[in-house]
């Protein structure tokens, strides 16, 4: 049996982690702990086989500069030295695709070969936080460093996902931009991450699905679960894509970005739920969720 430690109480991944984790019965032991009481620094960590690090900030904002380095970059190295002072062998480090920056057109597309190139702080904090644990590594202390698009799910808490419900649910056309986005679904995501924590597996990697998402496609079937049609507009196309290079927040919704597969191939078979069913998995339990 596996003991593994989450960092992160609030965390929403962490929380799909442990709930993903409860569905191999007497395999895991699984605990929370909460990185915002400094008492967590006095606290006995002896006894776990992994942790995972999913304690972070996002927030880009000029102002939170200091605080994105705080908790992002030292508080990380912290848990890291903890962890291997406590024999914890075995690190999960949730790090961000965002280490990766935007080309001139505003596009990430990241082939082999490329280097992280992070343009905010964000993307800095989470590129300078891999570093230091890296230095870490050694024979009794191997840590795996995730990089994953954007995570949707149905408790997904973060904005992007829960704007793709709200649009479908509200618009009855959507401009018919194809375009290519790299997403993961949250259960493949926990999927790796367990397998990681049994082979007590290290080194970066890429994940993603399968298949890389349209956004106007992810759109349509999110409506299709919510039981609306909403027409795909290739008139409407020119106008989004125009926008989508001036302004961030068309970006998200009709830019590209997104690994090229070949690079996102691994040892793991992480890929438990399928594109398609995934979407129908999401809207169901979410919907389930509000009633």
């Amino acid at each position: 049996m596996k003991k593994i430690l989450i960092t992160g109480k609030t965390s929403w991944i962490g929380d799909e982690l442990e709930r993903h984790l409860q569905g191999f019965p007497n395999a895991y032991v699984v605990e929370r702990i909460s990185l915002r009481d400094p008492l967590w620094e006095s606290a006995d960590w002896d006894g776990y086989d992994s942790i995972v690090h999913t304690a972070a900030i996002a927030h880009d904002g000029e102002e939170d500069k200091g605080r994105v380095q705080d908790i992002n970059v030292e508080l990380t190295r912290k848990v890291g030295l903890k962890a291997k002072r406590h024999g914890i062998r075995h690190m999960i480090f949730l790090s961000s695709f965002h280490v990766y920056g935007a080309d001139e057109n505003g596009e990430v597309i990241v082939e082999a070969g490329i280097e992280p190139n992070p343009i905010t702080p964000y993307g800095k904090s989470k590129l300078a936080a891999e570093g230091q644990l890296e230095e870490l590594q050694d024979e009794g202390f191997s840590v795996a460093i995730l990089r994953p698009p954007l995570v949707y799910g149905p408790y997904c808490t973060k904005r992007n996902f829960p704007r793709f419900i709200k649009l479908a649910s509200i618009t009855p056309v959507f401009p018919n931009v194809v375009n290519k986005r790299s997403m993961i679904y949250s259960r493949n995501l926990a999927e790796l991450m367990r397998l990681l924590v049994e082979n007590e597996g290290g080194g970066v990697y890429l994940p993603q699905n399968e298949d890389l998402v349209c956004t106007s496609d992810m759109i349509a079937r999110i409506g299709e679960e919510l039981g609306r049609h909403i027409r795909l507009s290739s008139a409407l196309a020119p106008a989004a894509t125009f926008l989508a290079r001036r302004k961030p927040m068309f970006g998200k919704l009709f830019g590209n970005a997104y690994y090229v597969p070949e690079i996102s191939k691994c040892e793991y078979n992480y890929q438990i739920v399928p594109y398609v069913e995934s979407i129908k998995e999401s809207v169901a339990r979410r919907n389930a969720k509000g009633r």
